[in-house]
């Protein structure tokens, strides 16, 4: 297989090869592509624009294996005209631009902005403690219940998939409606039997919404949702059962096992800012004692 998908991609390479040889750019910007054209390392270019030359090497990542000769051509076409309009546009801003020096310095305190950027994560990386107490999650979670309130419906369960044709589909049914530890085996024994999807989530809080979107069990009022419900839905292909072990509602506190991991986020970015001030305060002090920093009256 591997070796097709080569020979394919050879095939479309040596396609692309002889089009290049065909392609003519007729503008003023190509006048410097001699006759001979630029061989720097023995390298025939395809194009020049600016100066500069582009070479078969430099478009080799536009092809694929099973492209077509048409296709090729047009890829070819299409990035070399890019190529030579970016080159052509920058020609045009450095004759027309006449704020040079404001740029230089943008990009000056861009450069500095990303390398200090990259040297936080470098020292977060290295020095910053990563873990999080269980003790420190809750303690959060019970200080600051308004960030954690629901905005959807979430739900604990198990739901199921299967065909209206499936053998031992009256036999699922009876099993999810009254679902129970001791029947998870079977359920899914059954489901693979039959080719049904099964998705279970009792551990685990899972939106609501979600079932809802890939079925059509449409639970309206969300008071009717009881701990340990049962409900089912169908289409033309399909029956869909969906059995509820426990529930929260929208507005409800959420679970602190499902806002752990955003409180864990929280603790490590409070955790950062800190350490970076510290280590940006302890580096302006070393600096003013070594007279790296001066202070004038």
């Amino acid at each position: 297989m591997a070796r097709n998908v080569e020979t394919l991609r050879a095939t479309s390479l040596r396609h692309a090869a002889s089009l290049l040889r065909s392609i003519i750019i007729l503008s003023a910007t190509f006048l410097l592509y001699s006759c001979n054209g630029d061989r720097s390392g023995g390298k025939e270019p395809i194009a020049a624009a600016g100066g500069k030359y582009l070479y078969k090497e430099d478009i080799d990542h536009i092809f694929f294996p099973e492209m077509s000769k048409e296709d090729s051509m047009a890829a070819v076409e299409k990035y070399i005209r890019s190529w030579a309009t970016d080159i052509l546009m920058y020609e045009q801003a450095q004759k027309n631009v006449k704020n040079e020096e404001e740029i230089a310095s943008l990009l000056e305190d861009y450069r500095r902005t990303l390398l200090i950027y990259e040297y936080q994560l470098l020292l977060v990386k290295k020095r910053l403690n990563s873990s999080v107490a269980p003790e420190d999650i809750r303690s959060y979670y019970l200080k600051n219940p308004d960030l954690f309130r629901l905005n959807e419906a979430l739900i604990k369960g198990i739901f199921l998939r299967v065909s209206n044709q499936a053998p031992d589909i009256d036999a699922l049914r009876s099993l999810m409606m009254y679902s129970k530890e001791k029947d998870l085996d079977q359920i899914e024994s059954l489901s693979i039997k039959n080719a049904a999807k099964f998705e279970y989530f009792n551990e685990k809080w899972h939106p609501l919404l979600e079932i809802q979107r890939k079925s059509p069990i449409h639970i309206e009022n969300k008071g009717s949702l009881k701990h340990r419900s049962f409900y089912e839905g169908r289409d033309s292909l399909s029956t869909y059962f969906l059995f509820v072990k426990e529930y929260k509602l929208e507005g409800e506190l959420q679970p602190l096992d499902y806002a752990e991991s955003k409180i864990r986020g929280i603790l490590l970015e409070q955790r950062k800012n800190n350490f970076l001030k510290q280590f940006g305060e302890k580096l302006y002090e070393e600096g003013v004692k070594k007279g790296k920093v001066k202070l004038y009256e």
